[in-house]
């Protein structure tokens, strides 16, 4: 009973450099995959289009929305408004000739919308809270504009 031999694992110093060498070109090839697909994830953006009215289109390209269509836009809640999830990303806002009403919580909460907004002749009014907490610092309102809905521009901190 004495004799027993019991088997022993030993990890030579050479087979444990060459697990390490494995492990690290691993590594290496797996940080390189992920470092290289980020860039392209990054620069390669689509761009996104919602439909917020009958016949009115809003496309987010790069950091700039734009509407255009003909007619009126839907209303909406501060909790269906339909930028929410890109508000961060919305810097300029285009509204091109032929929209005639912004409808209620349409750019609500779009705090890093930011600037001067020039709005087309064919607008002719605006719901409640249409850009309330945005940036906005300056807006051009046309003549045409009959209705300014409750508080449409409430807590745009840049607008005096």
């Amino acid at each position: 009973m004495g004799n027993i031999k019991k088997n022993k694992f030993i990890l030579h110093k050479g087979h444990k450099n060459r697990w390490l060498s494995v492990l690290l070109v691993c590594n290496i090839l797996i940080n390189g995959i992920v470092t290289y697909l980020i860039p392209v994830y990054a620069a390669d953006t689509v761009p996104v289009s919602i439909d917020v009215g009958r016949e009115v289109t809003a496309v987010l390209n790069d950091g700039i929305l734009t509407l255009s269509g003909q007619g009126p836009t839907d209303d909406f809640s501060a909790e269906t408004a339909p930028f929410l999830d890109y508000s961060r990303d919305i810097h300029t806002l285009v509204i091109e000739d032929g929209i005639t009403y912004i409808g209620s919580c349409l750019f609500y909460g779009l705090g890093s919308l930011k600037g001067e907004l020039i709005l087309p002749g064919s607008i002719i009014g605006f719901g409640d809270y249409a850009f309330s907490g945005t940036n906005l610092a300056e807006v051009s309102i046309p003549d045409s504009v009959l209705k300014i809905g409750y508080h449409c521009f409430e807590n745009d901190v840049q607008l005096e």
